[in-house]
């Protein structure tokens, strides 16, 4: 049970603004105007670890590209300015300190209702800074002061701190990006999925992208068009990723996927992430070791939920593989290839690869559950359940990372990570070893 919060928020956000207004005030001091923006950006954010202070930026005129290439040009890229990270005060770390541990003091959700807090603040001091900015800086008749969103919220989030029609004035790419979006969503959903295809492969507004979204929001609609897209020699891996996102696996689908499963290396991965394992086996073994990991590897998340953890196809696969295919399965896994994420439905499939006979298995088990947003629930047997003394060393060493990943739930486990780091007879083991420990 995390005992109710003492953290006072309005005198973080106080204090978080006097930092940012002093750091401004004193820029005024250097005379660098013109200056046409301020914003709050970057910072670095672990679920369940860290969450720092964003960094302040300011831009001149004379140093700002032409505003004519939308929010995501130079222009409006913090990255690129005068003043891209101005230096506050040594008190700033005690706040950053102070968010932290108030952030990671109990569970997930904890942290999550913390970040929440802190997201609304920075709202609300953003929104404050602007007159600070236009009191002691020379700034331009169209002066903005916003937060700065890398994702694909960037425009959105800005919108909120700026006025509408300066807003609709600096920013007519998306304005006229969401009006195409508004016009293009009225028409026939057959004929949207037609249009939508022939975005792909193309850049900025109505780009691949914007395309791949809003075709898994048409969904069955879509597959018509999708399908008739495969043969494409360009962008027919784009169709088969998106029909797999989709999770749409209709005979139509899987035939024309099969079709061309070996030609194509995005054909045999939707296969897999559609579920297509029994076909799947009896391939060729670049088309099979294709399919079948696909949904254990980070491609198949995309932007939203993973599939379902299942490694029984893999398994039955690897039960009559030969050695050759065994070492192609175990390099498309390897350690650093990325994996799926899991939800805490599939901890329970995740706990049972740890037992698998195939050492393959067993270590990408051990690496999905070092996620502490599994759940406080699942954390007693997840830490309990990954072996430290495993035969396979890539089993130990993604073990003692993925313990270290669950930070103070884990202290229990400091004994075991340093009998690890000091016996184990890998130094890779060893070292992940050492690194669990400081995370802990």
């Amino acid at each position: 049970m995390v005992p109710p919060s003492t953290f006072d928020w309005d005198a973080f956000s106080n204090r978080l603004f006097d930092e940012l207004a002093n750091a401004l005030i004193a820029l005024g001091r250097e005379e660098p105007g013109p200056v046409y923006v301020v914003a709050l950006w970057g910072g670095y954010r672990e679920l369940g670890a860290l969450l720092s202070l964003p960094l302040l930026a300011v831009n001149t005129e004379a140093r700002g590209s032409p505003g004519d290439g939308g929010f995501w040009c130079e222009r409006w890229s913090p990255a690129d300015w005068a003043y891209d990270d101005i230096e506050l005060s040594s008190q700033a770390l005690a706040l950053e300190q102070g968010l932290t541990a108030e952030a990671t003091r109990g569970s997930v959700a904890q942290w999550r209702e913390t970040e929440r807090h802190y997201e609304a603040v920075l709202m609300d001091v953003v929104q404050r800074l602007h007159a600070v900015a236009t009191e002691h800086l020379r700034c331009t008749p169209d002066f903005v002061c916003f937060i700065h969103a890398a994702d694909g919220t960037g425009p959105d989030v800005a919108r909120k701190t700026i006025p509408a029609e300066l807003f609709a004035t600096l920013f007519s790419v998306e304005v006229k990006l969401k009006q195409d979006k508004q016009a293009m969503a009225t028409r026939p959903p057959a004929e949207q999925a037609a249009y939508w295809v022939t975005r792909f492969g193309a850049f900025g507004p109505l780009g691949t992208e914007d395309a791949q979204e809003a075709l898994v929001a048409l969904g069955p609609d879509a597959t018509a068009a999708l399908v008739a897209t495969l043969d494409d020699p360009k962008v027919g891996w784009t169709a088969a990723m998106v029909l797999a996102r989709m999770r749409l696996a209709t005979p139509s689908t899987v035939a024309a996927l099969r079709e061309r499963a070996e030609q194509h290396l995005w054909h045999a991965m939707a296969l897999g992430m559609l579920g297509d394992g029994a076909w799947l086996q009896t391939q060729s073994p670049s088309v099979a070791v294709r399919g079948l990991t696909a949904p254990l590897r980070a491609i198949a998340s995309g932007d939203g939920p993973p599939p379902k953890l299942d490694y029984a196809p893999l398994r039955e696969y690897l039960a009559t593989a030969d050695t050759a295919t065994v070492e192609l399965v175990e390099q498309t896994l390897k350690p650093g290839s990325s994996y799926a994420g899991i939800v805490a439905s599939d901890v329970s499939a995740a706990l049972e690869g740890l037992t698998s006979s195939h050492a393959v298995i067993r270590w990408h088990a051990a690496s999905v559950l070092g996620d502490r947003a599994l759940g406080d629930d699942a954390c007693e047997a997840i830490l309990a359940a990954l072996p430290l003394d495993d035969p396979h060393p890539l089993v130990r060493r993604l073990a003692a990372l993925s313990i270290g990943r669950w930070r103070a739930s884990a202290r229990s486990y400091r004994e075991d990570l340093e009998r690890l780091m000091e016996t184990d007879v890998d130094e890779h083991v060893q070292r992940a070893a050492k690194t669990a420990l400081s995370m802990l």
